[in-house]
């Protein structure tokens, strides 16, 4: 029997939820739109059709997700009934134990964040200098913006972060500030799975590894912790340990053959 994901209730309530009340609050900010485009500031339009633009694909994206964390757990508790995945790792390797393999943002990605965070600053005393200089709040206004700006890129750069440790009796995962390890001989789970792409619940057969062309997310569960990161290809916006692209996807590789040969698990497909 592997841990329950606890977590996964709050986090399914609360996306439902977020994802109707910020569906059924769209019609309101286009009536409002509508209502002050005669006296409305140009900011202020297009912070409004901003909204109005965004609100709409990331209602359905909350809406969506928390149905497939729900087959997720579901799939979870009935792993016995679960489908094997198309590719498992290899039964041998000869990983080099200990090995760490980390994800972060890259210097470039906190460089283009800061140019368009300054950009949108920009933009706002473009149309409101005048307004923020009368009510004497020009400076503060400025700070906090620069100070909400450096909050954002510290939880994104925390939230991307992502660390590996393979050692000889135990498996370590890091992302953002929550850590974990597995020692070898507890591990009752080993599968892929996605939050991403809805599963085919009408079929029980292996899924096909051309469904997803994006990171796939890994498991190894225990009865008392669960532990996740993302295995595969990841853009420019990150930088890797090791550096090199196609070793670092090599030893991703070794890691699930050595998670394999140490637990004897096979890869479910909770997908």
């Amino acid at each position: 029997m592997v841990k329950r994901n606890i977590s996964f209730l709050f986090w399914y309530w609360l996306g439902r939820s977020a994802g109707i009340v910020l569906f059924c609050g769209e019609p309101l900010l286009i009536a409002l739109l509508l209502w002050s485009w005669t006296f409305s500031t140009p900011l202020e339009k297009i912070t409004l059709l901003f909204f109005i633009v965004w609100g709409f694909p990331l209602a359905f994206s909350m809406l969506r997700v928390p149905r497939q964390r729900l087959r997720v757990e579901s799939l979870r508790m009935r792993m016995n009934e679960a489908p094997l995945f198309e590719k498992q790792p290899y039964e041998r390797t000869d990983l080099p134990v200990p090995v760490r393999l980390t994800i972060k943002l890259s210097r470039g990605t906190y460089l283009v964040f800061s140019l368009f965070w300054l950009l949108m600053l920009g933009v706002v005393l473009i149309f409101q200098t005048p307004y923020f200089l009368a009510a004497q709040i020009l400076w503060w206004v400025i700070g906090a913006w620069v100070v909400l700006g450096a909050l954002v890129l510290g939880a994104f750069s925390l939230g991307f972060y992502q660390r590996i440790e393979v050692g000889e009796d135990s498996l370590m995962v890091q992302r953002g500030w929550l850590r974990g390890r597995i020692p070898w001989n507890e591990a009752r789970l080993f599968a892929v799975l996605t939050f991403d792409l809805p599963g085919d619940a009408s079929s029980r057969t292996i899924v096909s590894e051309r469904a997803s062309s994006g990171p796939r997310i890994y498991e190894l569960s225990s009865a008392r912790t669960i532990l996740r990161w993302v295995h595969g290809a990841v853009g420019p916006a990150f930088t890797l340990h090791p550096r090199d692209r196609q070793e670092y996807q090599r030893l991703m590789e070794e890691v699930r053959a050595y998670i394999r040969m140490k637990t004897g698990l096979m890869v479910l497909d909770l997908r």
